[in-house]
């Protein structure tokens, strides 16, 4: 699960819906080091924009500081792109109880 914090919806003015659901779909991607590597096909169907749209997003992320991308090698040749989650606004929730999500109690009291 993600751990949203509510500041990072006052950069929506300035990066725009698109790369705002393209950062989301990459972040619920993400490991302990903030980092992921869905590939550009795969969020493009996620979020139903096309591929100039995906990089144009992805671009408007870097220049803000949300996010980083490595280019990825195996045996020489490029692989995947690796992106890094460059803010503190989104983090990984563990919670300490696991519990169904159709339950009707508050998984959070006992």
């Amino acid at each position: 699960m993600l751990n949203i914090d509510t500041r990072l919806l006052d950069l929506l003015p300035e990066i725009g819906s698109d790369a705002f659901v393209i950062l989301l779909l990459i972040a619920k991607r993400i490991n302990k080091e903030n980092t992921a590597f869905p590939s550009r096909r795969l969020l493009q169907k996620e979020s139903g924009v096309g591929r100039d749209k995906v990089d144009k997003c992805l671009k408007i992320l870097k220049e803000v500081g949300l996010l980083s991308c490595t280019q990825r090698c195996l045996d020489g040749k490029f692989s995947t792109n690796l992106y890094t989650i460059e803010t503190d606004l989104i983090k990984i929730f563990v919670p300490l109880k696991q519990f169904k999500l159709n339950d009707t109690e508050n998984p959070y009291t006992e």
